[in-house]
């Protein structure tokens, strides 16, 4: 199993590596949370526009990490803003 700093430096290097201009994953970390993050582009199409949970979704995430994950997408949006 990878230590905490092992996962860190993966996710790191694979994040680093990805051309500028892709964008079917985007990295992120969350300063409040201090974790590293992604956002899928397919992510987006499980939230509405005001990213609640859109009806009927079907998802490989728990309830709980879909949660955290709209949350995320609107702290991020709202930065954008």
């Amino acid at each position: 199993m990878l230590t905490k700093h092992q996962q860190i430096y993966n996710w790191l290097e694979v994040a680093i590596q990805q051309p500028a201009n892709r964008l079917q994953e985007l990295f992120y970390f969350d300063k409040r949370e201090k974790e590293f993050f992604s956002i899928l582009i397919t992510d987006y199409f499980l939230f509405d526009e005001k990213f609640n949970v859109e009806e009927d979704v079907t998802s490989s995430y728990s309830p709980l990490n879909l949660e955290k994950l709209g949350e995320k997408m609107i702290r991020i949006e709202n930065v954008l803003k």
